[in-house]
């Protein structure tokens, strides 16, 4: 505060020789009258609460924004009833088949910190939660959990046909061939189609599941029958004509790496045993290596052998390798994993796993753990998609408008809403003052004004005179108060906002705009009024 008539000293002297009568005078009654120093320090409290509140109330109100978007998601979360996830992701498809107006998710509490598993392939363009948050963006959220893959899905429809040459130098043994198919509900059905024979040999199974709606093709098994002494059977198995009931199926899209050895999304998992060497259309051949007690399987590469996830950031490891060995899946059985990231999960939080939908059915066996069936929906989403929507089992729903408004009524939020208010008074109690201090200053100053106005001296300089006072107080009193109200904000918001429970960053400012533009207006707002006061009592 000291500084100010120093400064305005400084302006007296450049003034000393100037031609503008108005700012002679208004610099040397800044200068030689201490009284105008109450005013700045009144002006400077009002302030820094204004901008203490408004800076705090910003800055609150982004992060009760960021935990609504990670506590819910998306902007809408519908819970519903469906029969599996297969059936509700099929709805959401056709409700939004452009994919970006809304997904489908189901989640599992399964003893893990939860599993989440959403449509990921849509997740960049419908959640409101920020990837950002677990390491990620919108534009790489659905390659890190939905890779591509070397194969494409197998539709198979009715049932399977195919002719099969089996050349083993092996003693026959008990082999029995079964095939696996990923149900429309995402569930796992095997069909046995019979002993694996040497020669040639016709092998046929029906497959009721896939009548109405196609399945696709998970994997051929080679399995011992139970209660059966094993034997070791090696050798290799071509398949020829293999087809559905619409006709030949086309094995080889990814040619011998669109399979693999073993097969995980059957009831019982097998690790290995046989390999693809060659595939095309209508054609497979395979390579069993046999044991006496372990099955073989190849299974389509249509799916990562490990699961892709996100973690949450405080979500203990799970396994002996890498960061996240196993998980637990839909079904409730461990599936292998692969993390892909840590961080702040949608819904999740700080715990459980973040994957993809399809990626995780793949891995399901013959049922699912009890599930949390949602629909994600976009803020963006049409009235023609709300409607397709509303068409399903609605049981809530969710918003972050309501988690917002709820999260608004806490204790925090309810103190800085009262510090808005005390700003208001506080800042209408400074102009008041201000305009207060015009009158009381120019009465004082009768006498200097007449003989001011004696020799002819012009009203509008003395207006003049009176208003560029006035300014420099309330511009002096402004400045500081926005830097006393940022650096109290720097201070305070802290220990008012706390560590956040979700695991998310805090933002603790300063929120730039709304500090300038209230700055902006409390400043014109006081030039008004000492425009007001000077043209009022200078007569």
């Amino acid at each position: 505060m000291r500084l100010l008539p120093a400064l305005a000293r400084i302006e007296v002297a450049r003034t000393r020789a100037s031609s503008s009568v108005a700012s002679f005078l208004a610099s040397r009654n800044v200068a030689r009258r201490p009284g105008g120093l109450r005013i700045v320090v009144l002006l400077t409290l009002a302030v820094a609460l204004a901008v203490f509140a408004v800076d705090g109330w910003t800055v609150a109100a982004a992060n009760r924004s960021d935990v609504a978007r990670a506590e819910v998601g998306a902007a809408e979360v519908l819970h519903v009833r469906a029969s599996s996830p297969g059936e509700l992701r099929a709805a959401v498809a056709a409700a939004d088949p452009q994919g970006t107006q809304a997904l489908a998710a189901v989640g599992s509490d399964n003893g893990a910190g939860g599993l989440l598993a959403v449509d990921a392939t849509r997740l960049g363009a419908v959640a409101a939660w920020d990837p950002a948050w677990a390491g990620s963006s919108r534009a790489t959220i659905a390659d890190q959990l939905h890779p591509p893959q070397p194969a494409q899905p197998i539709a198979v429809r009715g049932s399977l046909r195919m002719t099969g040459t089996f050349e083993t130098s092996s003693k026959e043994g008990p082999l029995i061939v079964v095939v696996a198919v990923r149900l429309a509900s995402g569930l796992a059905y095997e069909a046995k189609i019979g002993p694996l024979v040497k020669g040639s040999a016709e092998y046929a199974v029906d497959l009721p599941p896939c009548r109405a709606t196609p399945c696709t093709l998970s994997s051929f098994l080679f399995v011992h029958p139970i209660g059966v002494v094993g034997a070791v059977v090696s050798g290799d198995l071509a398949l020829t004509d293999v087809r559905d009931a619409r006709g030949p199926l086309d094995l080889g899209g990814g040619g011998a790496t669109g399979w693999r050895s073993g097969a995980g999304g059957v009831a019982f998992p097998i690790d290995g045993g046989a390999q693809v060497t060659a595939a095309g259309t209508g054609t497979l051949d395979i390579h069993i290596d046999g044991h006496p007690i372990q099955d073989a399987a190849v299974e389509v590469a249509d799916h990562p052998q490990a699961l892709p996830m996100l973690q949450g950031q405080e979500q203990p490891d799970q396994g002996e390798s890498g960061p996240f060995a196993a998980v637990t899946g839909l079904d409730g059985r461990f599936v292998p994993a692969e993390s892909v990231g840590r961080g702040v999960l949608p819904r999740l939080l700080t715990q459980g796993s973040l994957v993809d939908l399809q990626y995780a059915l793949d891995a399901t066996g013959t049922g699912f753990d009890p599930l949390d069936y949602q629909v994600w929906v976009a803020p963006t989403a049409t009235p023609e998609v709300r409607a397709a929507l509303s068409k399903l089992d609605v049981v809530s729903t969710e918003s972050l408008a309501d988690t917002e408004e709820a999260l608004s009524r806490s204790g925090p939020a309810l103190a800085l809403r009262l510090f808005l208010l005390a700003a208001v008074v506080a800042l209408v109690l400074g102009a008041g003052t201000l305009l207060a201090n015009v009158y009381v200053v120019i009465r004082r100053r009768a006498y200097e004004l007449a003989a001011l106005r004696a020799p002819g001296a012009d009203r509008r300089v003395l207006v003049r005179s009176a208003r560029r006072e006035q300014v420099v107080l309330a511009a002096t009193g402004t400045l500081l108060g926005v830097a006393a109200g940022l650096v109290a904000a720097g201070f305070a918001l802290p220990a008012l906002l706390g560590s956040s429970a979700t695991g998310l960053p805090l933002w603790l400012g300063p929120a730039w705009l709304p500090v300038v533009a209230l700055a902006l207006v409390v400043l014109v707002a006081l030039v008004v009024v000492a425009d007001l006061g000077a043209r009022r009592t200078v007569r």
